[in-house]
């Protein structure tokens, strides 16, 4: 017997988890590869992906030039109620 108490009281305690009296040792190779398994982000390093940098195939004809982005802030900015102006322009 390991305590003073009831054995039904023992036996409840038999039931909770133990403290860990040692260290579990893991490679970094294995928790790399554990991490993959769980992980929901893709690879970083993918071959298979097409540069994006420089490229406007998708652009709107809808989007203002450099030159009309220009002109459509300096109107914006000349608004004196600015807070309440429902345009946003990041130039």
């Amino acid at each position: 017997m390991l305590s003073k108490e009831l054995p039904d009281i023992e036996s409840i305690l038999s039931l909770n988890p133990r403290v860990k009296t040692h260290a579990n040792l893991h490679s970094t190779a294995s928790k790399k590869n554990e991490r993959k398994r769980w992980k929901r982000n893709p690879e970083r390093s993918c071959d298979s992906c097409v540069n994006l940098e420089n490229n406007f195939d998708d652009i709107k004809h809808t989007i203002l030039s450099e030159r009309g982005a220009l002109r459509e802030a300096l109107r914006t900015t000349m608004v004196l109620p600015r807070q309440s102006c429902p345009i946003a322009l990041w130039v």
